[in-house]
């Protein structure tokens, strides 16, 4: 330690102002040095240290085909989509029917815009699956007859496509993709008042942040020739598109007609966005007054703490009143 009292003048001078120099400068360098040494440069993410570790243990034992599994899924999720299938490759030249490997190639394919190849892998599955005793539940044929309607719409054979989707929404009923992309192969087989009925089924799954249901809801409804119905639809597609105000203008003057029941809900989603409590509250009670059980309107107003899910909601006018 300095002892400053003991420094002549001069020298106690230079100590001071090398001390403010410090502070001025060191302060900084200091700070600078503090982040270097905190700072540490990231990592491989999860998905990398899957693919090292499962490349790492092939090295050892190339016939370890849970690792091809764990790599071939790796590469799926990093978009390495050749490198997945080749990994798939070698899991069924060792094991010709396992379904897992069948379904991963197909999607790598249908990702690589291999369609015939896709469709043939995911048409194993179903042949495999089809007859079998869980057929009505098991979730790989549902996932391959999903996957050939998918691949049946990029074809243009809509009608194929509503047979396959229709048997994998038998299996999972709340698969939301799939009533969606029913709807759309039903609008292409000229069909909209089956696609309106699937549409709105993917909606009440998933009411919010998904526009492309609405969007097709809206042109099915105009081609039937149902304004109003296409004006609920456009609203929620407003809604969808973060323009709340241009939803609660379109959807208000349909609370008293065919869709009020939808226009009321979608403007307690709208209120809801806004947090607007009050409005969300009379809206999901104007609801449950035509519809006591209605499944979106309780559980809307559960959320907005309107009362819990399923028991008997404000009148809309004490509901107004307490948020006034």
């Amino acid at each position: 330690m300095l002892r400053v009292t003991s420094l002549p003048n001069r020298s106690l001078n230079r100590l001071i102002v090398g001390l403010v120099m410090v502070l001025v400068i060191g302060a900084p360098l200091v700070g600078v040095l503090y982040f270097l040494d905190q700072y540490r440069t990231p990592g491989p993410g999860i998905v990398d240290r899957d693919i090292q570790v499962a490349q790492d243990a092939l090295t050892q034992n190339p016939n370890l085909l849970n690792a091809r599994l764990t790599l071939a899924t790796a590469y799926m999720k990093n978009g390495r989509f050749a490198d997945a299938v080749s990994q798939y490759d070698e899991i069924l030249k060792a094991a010709p029917d396992a379904n897992a490997a069948l379904l991963g190639r197909g999607s790598a394919e249908l990702a690589l815009d291999k369609l015939d190849a896709a469709a043939a892998d995911f048409q194993k599955v179903v042949d495999a699956a089809v007859g079998g005793e869980m057929a009505n539940v098991d979730p790989q044929l549902e996932s391959a007859y999903f996957s050939l309607g998918v691949i049946q719409v990029k074809n243009g054979q809509p009608k194929d496509a509503v047979i396959s989707l229709s048997k994998a929404i038998l299996i999972k009923r709340t698969d939301a993709d799939a009533l969606n992309l029913l709807g759309t192969a039903l609008m292409q087989a000229g069909e909209p008042k089956r696609a309106v009925t699937a549409l709105r089924q993917a909606t009440a799954l998933v009411p919010i942040d998904w526009c492309e249901p609405y969007a097709q809801m809206e042109t099915a409804y105009t081609s039937l020739g149902d304004l109003a119905g296409a004006q609920y639809a456009g609203g929620m597609v407003a809604l969808c598109e973060k323009r709340p105000e241009d939803a609660k203008s379109t959807l208000g003057p349909l609370t008293s007609g065919t869709y009020a029941v939808d226009a009321l809900i979608g403007l307690g989603l709208v209120a809801e966005v806004q947090n607007d409590t009050a409005a969300a509250v009379d809206a999901y009670s104007r609801v449950l007054t035509q519809d006591p059980q209605n499944f979106a309107a309780n559980t809307g107003l559960a959320r907005v703490g309107g009362g819990p899910s399923g028991s008997p909601a404000p009148s809309p006018s004490s509901s107004t009143t307490s948020g006034s």
